[in-house]
């Protein structure tokens, strides 16, 4: 008799001192018995080999809405895991065993989920293939796919040395649609694609292997056809393909992936439970957890506050930025994504100013972008330093105080740089009088990108220049600085200065917006976060390649700061130390910042 049952009365318990999981067992039969799909569990040791499949998809409603049979039992599931169960059955002439978490964990038990994400990094790495499920899409996702697939062949054929060369014409709105599918955006789907032996995607009734998505992804960042700050609305999305690639590399090289690495390239990534945002990441960072011996703040436990797993994990991120692959593909520490809305979010009780406010949704218009450090390619790896744990919610880094903040500009507002261009160059028309503080017109152009170019790169004395081609175009044509389109566009048309100034207004967009111009009591000219005020301290913090500049709120009362976030400092930044200015790193002192 066919009972509706609980995942307490379905399910027998794991045993949790045991690497043992549940697969679930599908046959071609299993549509046959009604309007109830039917399929069986079964416990299996991981040490014993299993053959089996995982399934990477995105969880979208967890209501519970569709019921299958389980060894005779009815259960419900979400829409998405229950319709990802009867595709794979629906398509194979062959029984398949697979792992899939919406049925193979106890989603009631939190011991047992605790015990199962522990277990990630083998259930998905032993796995003979991971089943990436994209959804049925649209019109526009599938010409996207297609797009990618045939960037892929060309890519094998032959790789473009330019993107003047490239055969494949790019859709970038369907691209876009396809990046802006669900599953690019779930925090889980980087652990499971990179510890993937093989992934394979199905879009609808179309299959393309993971590999190929990845390096058409690669090609689409190589020739800057999307970059940071091209208007590209699946942007964020494809990015985390390309650093799924990135990871994937290091893995086969051995190279041990530290939480820093994990937690920015999900920074922006979605997950029912927030703490998630974590947990979600750890299978990929075992091995230098291990290596570094501060697990315990680190342990899978679904009864602790997020509060309290974000704190412990920005922890853990700071005192090992620079342990592991950090310096191959030298990534800022992770509290160069801290961005404060207001006082109230910068005070918050909950938090330590020190931790990303990842629980509310990323609005660069508000928040800006995170600053490129130009000079990490001259920078050496450098020891982390941080000082003992005292106080859970507080942090102390070993820096050098850089200066006080002497005169702020007004912030630079989104709007400036879509529709209201005439009141940009006001502001600009009043930093340049802020900067005749010794400080050459070129330099002035350093600071207004963050010394970072429109693809990321290190500035050079031509994309400097560019600072007076776009102050001429905003009056002559400014419809075409904000017009958004591609740089294949702007490569090909117009005179060579236009294109500079249009450049260079990408990079200037990327780095100013939301933040403020800045001089310092010591003459020292730069770009701080929105919240910056007079008499801010401007800190260089040996925990972000050796001395990233920082603003801090000093709170007399305990003689604590507030971390406000990162700056371009012109002449203090890392790997381009400006000895007129600053003087001989001997001559540097340092000195501890309890940060609260």
């Amino acid at each position: 008799m066919m009972t509706t049952t609980t995942w307490h009365t379905l399910y027998a318990p794991l045993d949790l001192s045991k690497q043992v999981t549940r697969l679930l067992c599908i046959t071609p039969q299993a549509l046959a018995t009604g309007n109830s799909p039917e399929f069986r569990l079964q416990h299996a040791l991981l040490d014993t080999k299993s053959q089996y499949e995982t399934i990477s998809y995105c969880w979208g409603d967890p209501t519970p809405c569709r019921t299958v049979l389980i060894d005779g039992k009815e259960l419900q599931l979400p829409r998405s895991s229950a319709g990802i169960i009867e595709h794979i059955s629906a398509t194979s002439d062959q029984a398949r065993v697979i792992w899939i978490d919406a049925v193979c964990v106890n989603q009631a038990d939190t011991k047992e989920r605790g015990h199962q994400v522990a277990l990630m990094t083998r259930i998905y790495s032993e796995a003979c293939q991971n089943n990436i499920y994209l959804g049925e899409g649209d019109t526009a996702s599938l010409k996207g796919l297609e797009t990618i697939r045939a960037l892929s062949v060309e890519i094998h054929r032959r790789y473009p040395a330019h993107a003047s060369d490239l055969q494949t014409p790019i859709d970038e709105s369907a691209v876009s649609a396809f990046f802006s599918l669900p599953w690019f955006s779930r925090v889980w789907v980087v652990q499971e694609a990179v510890l993937a032996r093989r992934s394979v995607c199905t879009l609808g009734q179309t299959q393309i292997d993971f590999d190929d998505v990845t390096r058409a992804t690669d090609c689409l960042f190589d020739l800057s056809i999307i970059n940071q700050v091209t208007k590209f609305d699946g942007l964020i999305k494809a990015y985390v393909v390309f650093m799924i690639r990135r990871l994937r590399d290091w893995i086969a090289q051995g190279i041990p992936i530290d939480l820093n690495h994990a937690l920015l390239t999900t920074l922006l990534s979605k997950c029912s439970d927030w703490r998630d945002k974590v947990f979600g990441v750890l299978g990929l960072c075992s091995g230098s957890i291990a290596r570094f011996g501060a697990s315990d703040l680190l342990a899978v436990d679904y009864t602790k506050p997020y509060n309290h797993v974000a704190r412990d994990a920005t922890r853990h991120a700071v005192m090992t930025t620079h342990f592991g692959a950090d310096a191959f593909l030298r990534l800022p520490c992770i509290i160069r994504c801290i961005f404060h809305h207001s006082l109230s979010n910068l005070h918050n009780s909950d938090l330590p100013s020190w931790v990303p406010r990842t629980l509310r949704k990323v609005d660069f218009d508000v928040d800006g972008h995170a600053l490129a450090v130009w000079g990490v390619n001259e920078v050496a790896t450098y020891q982390t330093m941080v000082g003992e744990l005292k106080d859970p919610n507080t942090l102390e880094l070993r820096g050098n105080v850089v200066g006080k903040v002497a005169q702020v500009s007004p912030l630079f507002e989104p709007t400036m740089f879509t529709d209201n261009l005439a009141r940009l160059r006001g502001q600009l028309t009043t930093i340049q009088a802020m900067a005749k503080q010794g400080r050459a017109y070129y330099q002035l152009g350093r600071i207004l990108i963050g010394d970072t170019n429109y693809k990321e790169k290190r500035s050079t004395k031509e994309d400097r220049a560019g600072l007076g081609h776009m102050l001429d175009c905003m009056v002559s044509m400014p419809g075409r600085l904000t017009s958004g389109r591609s740089d294949i566009t702007a490569a090909t048309e117009g005179a060579d200065s236009e294109i500079s100034g249009v450049r260079y207004f990408k990079a200037l967009v990327q780095a100013c917006r939301s933040r403020r111009f800045i001089l310092t009591d010591r003459g020292d000219l730069g770009l701080a976060p929105r919240l910056s005020r007079v008499g801010d301290t401007i800190a260089g913090l040996s925990v972000d390649h050796g001395g990233v500049p920082y603003a801090l709120h000093y709170n007399e009362s305990d003689d604590s700061f507030k971390l406000v976030g990162a700056c371009y400092i012109d002449g203090h930044m890392p790997g381009r130390l400006d000895e007129a200015i600053r003087g001989s790193e001997s001559d540097i002192h340092y000195e501890w910042f309890k940060i609260t």
